[in-house]
């Protein structure tokens, strides 16, 4: 038995037996047994509160018993993750978005919209689609990892820029090493500020890394004596010119320590054992997966 809204009468109109049995006596006992006051809902519709004294049904939002639907793409209810808001209170809004979870691979992202809205996940993520060209940002509160990767921008020149695509890979090691580069002329000596350079607060590449090594080239192919101490680069040379330097340092900050990938010291673990029941995730998906 369903639930049929009530019919409006005026004053003085006669009521009959099938509309007194129809609204007084049919609804209630439906609503005792489950239907709810909302007009032409349909099978698995999510009901919510619209307001402090209503009810209104999502169709985009489904529950069979068993899985969640939504938007048409269903998962289990065992592995299905939730989705909050962010930070800022604005809720995750995307078409096409489909997400589910699992103990293997944490959160899964199965799509996102056009719009330039991101959404911030604390577990690990799986991308099993293409994230969408144009301007979205996507935020990770963690560690991302990869099978590879690569920035992708139209090409610098105008001439090409219509046609061509210009690719460059992530440069990548079994360190979280940081590089800071740049150029100095230098009479004899000469200090440089590694903050000031990148454009830092002072102090900052001290608190942010350790074991700095610099490496430096003299224009001409002359000598040069280099050191990296307390942020600071300093140059001797013999002869005067312009003398280019490369510092890399590993970092330490609170992200990186508080990581799940690196040892008691802070330092990336390269070779990480699969979790229980993990197959070979990457080989299996190269005739699915359409890299960018």
């Amino acid at each position: 038995m369903a639930y049929i809204a009530p019919s409006t009468r005026s004053a003085g109109a006669l009521i009959t037996a099938a509309i007194w049995n129809q609204d007084v006596v049919n609804n209630p006992i439906a609503l005792y047994a489950g239907a709810m006051s909302i007009a032409s809902q349909g099978a698995n519709d999510v009901i919510y509160a619209s307001s402090g004294t209503q009810l209104a049904r999502s169709a985009n939002i489904q529950f069979d018993g068993t899985n969640f639907i939504i938007g048409g793409y269903s998962r289990a209810t065992t592995t299905f993750g939730s989705v909050t808001t962010n930070a800022g209170g604005a809720a995750i809004v995307a078409t096409e978005f489909r997400g589910f979870a699992n103990a293997t691979h944490g959160a899964c992202i199965a799509g996102f919209g056009t719009t330039n809205d991101y959404a911030i996940f604390n577990k690990s993520i799986v991308l099993v689609a293409n994230v969408p060209t144009g301007t979205t940002n996507f935020n990770i509160v963690g560690a991302l990892s990869k099978g590879s990767g690569a920035f992708l921008i139209d090409h610098p020149l105008d001439r090409l820029a219509q046609t061509i695509d210009l690719y460059h890979s992530f440069i990548e090691g079994p360190r979280y090493d940081l590089l800071y580069r740049g150029m100095a002329q230098v009479q004899s000596e000469a200090t440089i500020s590694i903050d000031e350079v990148a454009r830092l607060t002072p102090g900052t590449f001290v608190a942010l890394t350790r074991d700095p090594q610099v490496w430096a080239q003299h224009e001409a192919g002359e000598p040069v004596r280099a050191q990296v101490q307390d942020g600071i680069v300093h140059l001797m040379v013999r002869t005067p010119g312009c003398v280019s330097w490369l510092v890399i340092a590993e970092r330490r900050d609170a992200f990186i320590l508080a990581s799940k990938l690196v040892d008691v010291t802070g330092r990336l673990v390269p070779e990480q054992p699969k979790p229980v029941g993990q197959s070979i995730r990457h080989r299996e998906r190269l005739d699915t997966l359409k890299m960018p």
